[in-house]
């Protein structure tokens, strides 16, 4: 398992659609769905970026990485005029646990 996938997903549809990529129409639909595994799993250990050996850990990178799916699902769901607050609370959640 690794947590960091799901933060370069969000940021990598964010930036695509700040830079005027058309969005699916499911684009919410896969955001939210990823983001609600990713609520379910973030606080557990991961294999990291650089798969380790000797099991599952918390790395930082991964917990920042989950972070960063947050963030710009709460981001995206703001300028949507969506306001769930749900995305950002679970961002600051990583984050205090990070710092």
């Amino acid at each position: 398992m690794q947590l960091d996938v799901y933060g370069e997903l969000a940021d990598a549809m964010t930036q695509a659609a700040k830079g005027g990529m058309k969005t699916h129409p499911r684009g919410r639909e896969i955001g939210l769905a990823f983001g609600d595994h990713l609520a379910q799993i973030w606080s557990e250990p991961d294999e990291g970026i650089w798969e380790v050996r000797g099991g599952r850990r918390h790395f930082t990178h991964s917990k920042v990485m989950a972070w960063v799916a947050f963030d710009r699902l709460a981001t995206r769901r703001a300028a949507a005029g969506e306001d769930d607050m749900r995305w950002r609370q679970l961002a600051d959640a990583v984050h205090r646990d990070v710092c």
